[in-house]
């Protein structure tokens, strides 16, 4: 899902949760950050892999990325999945054990997880590989004797 899209679901989302349920506007607005806020690690990996900080070429790498997806769809397989460290079982868990001692992580968390359920809906619509968006470790083992995607 793009950014934009994340951004207007995720206030969307948090207005309501606002409006519905009891919580204050600090905790309203860290759901709308966290839902995301969580593809900062999108350009963490592009920082990582081009040694370079320019968020504008950090997104268009990104929309060339998907596209290059999109056109090796019936070969997909034959590719490694890129690693992202908060689309993952491995951060959900421990910011869930986090919260039970700082409550406020509880509304990260939301956020997050809304997130992850708009990328799994897209996920789904693909046929996509699920396990990119999972767990850092099982999308590792996954990559093993897979080749990189042609200019990423």
């Amino acid at each position: 899902m793009l950014p934009k899209q994340h951004v207007i679901i995720g206030f969307i989302f948090s207005l309501m949760t606002y409006i519905i349920f009891p919580i204050s506007p600090l905790e309203a607005t860290i759901i709308f950050l966290a839902s995301f806020l969580i593809d900062f690690d999108h350009y963490l990996l592009y920082v990582y892999k081009k040694k370079n900080l320019s968020l504008n070429r950090a997104l268009k790498y990104f929309y060339r990325l998907n596209n290059d997806w999109k056109k090796i769809y019936p070969r997909r397989k034959e590719y490694k999945k890129n690693i992202f460290i908060f689309h993952s079982i491995e951060t959900l868990i421990p910011l869930a054990i986090f919260s039970i001692y700082f409550p406020i992580v509880w509304f990260v968390l939301i956020g997050m997880i809304l997130h992850l359920i708009l990328d799994y809906s897209i996920i789904i619509k693909r046929k996509a590989p699920w396990y990119c968006k999972f767990s850092i470790i099982l999308t590792h083992l996954k990559n093993k004797n897979k080749k990189d995607l042609p200019n990423s």
